[in-house]
């Protein structure tokens, strides 16, 4: 299991939307996970 700080969670996350890259979000999303805009 690799330890990542939030600072670079949140950078790997909003590079994966500005990237139209969702499959980088696999390990950064549980399954049952919900996100409501």
């Amino acid at each position: 299991m690799s330890f990542r700080t939030a600072a670079e969670i949140i950078h790997r996350f909003n590079h994966a939307f500005i990237d139209h890259d969702a499959s980088s979000l696999g390990d950064l999303i549980a399954d049952d996970c919900v996100r409501e805009a």
